[in-house]
């Protein structure tokens, strides 16, 4: 079972539709916020050693896979922290 699928059982055990979907948005603001700090943290790595030269746009691509798994790995960690609580 995905844990953001809203389905019958989740209604049976008493949690509203709009409760899920308001854990989802502060999910998507952490995931927002923890994009862009590591898209920033990871712009200050210099990447000339192991990237060839002429490849920028690859070496931008590079960053961007980099920074999105950071955040979603970050997010998680985050939204599952809070929700122990």
């Amino acid at each position: 079972k995905i844990k953001n699928e809203v389905s019958t059982v989740d209604v049976a055990k008493g949690y509203s539709i709009k409760n899920i979907t308001n854990n989802m948005s502060i999910k998507v603001y952490i995931y927002v916020i923890t994009l862009l700090t590591s898209a920033y943290a990871l712009s200050g790595i210099n990447y000339d050693t192991f990237i060839k030269k002429n490849k920028a746009i690859e070496a931008r691509i590079l960053v961007i896979l980099l920074s999105m798994a950071c955040s979603y790995l970050v997010t998680n960690f985050i939204y599952d922290f809070i929700s122990l609580m």
